[in-house]
This record gives C-alpha cells, structure tokens and sequence, in this order.
C-alpha cells in the first residue's frame, strides 16, 4: 500500500519539510494545494509544495522515495515526441 507525503521547501531549502500524509494522490494533491495557501497566508517565503510516494512499512533514505513531484508550482507537461 502506498503512502503519499506532502512537503515543501522554503527559498534555500535543501530538504522536503513534511506537513502531512494521505492514503491516495488526488486527496495529497489537495492537500499540497491547501498547505501552500496555509503558508502564504502567514506570509511564509515558500518555494515549492508537493507529494511524495513510498509503500507503507519500508525505510528510506532522506529524499529517496518511489515518486515525488511538485504540485506548486506544477511540474511541466511532458510532450509527446512526434
């Protein structure tokens, strides 16, 4: 079973700051974007919120997980190649 994280990152962050966790990535996605008006409303310099993956019981190390993208600002559309 998968376990969804949402982070974000100050200006000069090196690491992700976990704020919370969800059971699918469409309820992460929310709350990423959630957390983010959270922040700017208290006029936190924030740079990046997003989500990250891991399965439920394992280790990792601190920035190693199965998926981890941004929600804000959004990850770029991948093209198609032609």
């Amino acid at each position: 079973m998968k376990d969804y994280l949402i982070w974000y990152r100050l200006h000069g962050d090196t690491v992700d700051r976990i704020r919370g966790t969800a059971r699918n990535w469409h309820r992460a996605e929310k709350m990423a974007e959630n957390l983010h008006l959270n922040l700017i409303s208290k006029n936190i310099d924030v740079e990046t919120v997003g989500v990250k993956s891991g399965v439920h019981g394992e280790l990792y190390e601190d920035d190693v997980l199965h998926m981890r993208w941004s929600v804000i600002p959004p990850e770029p559309e991948q093209q198609e190649e032609q």
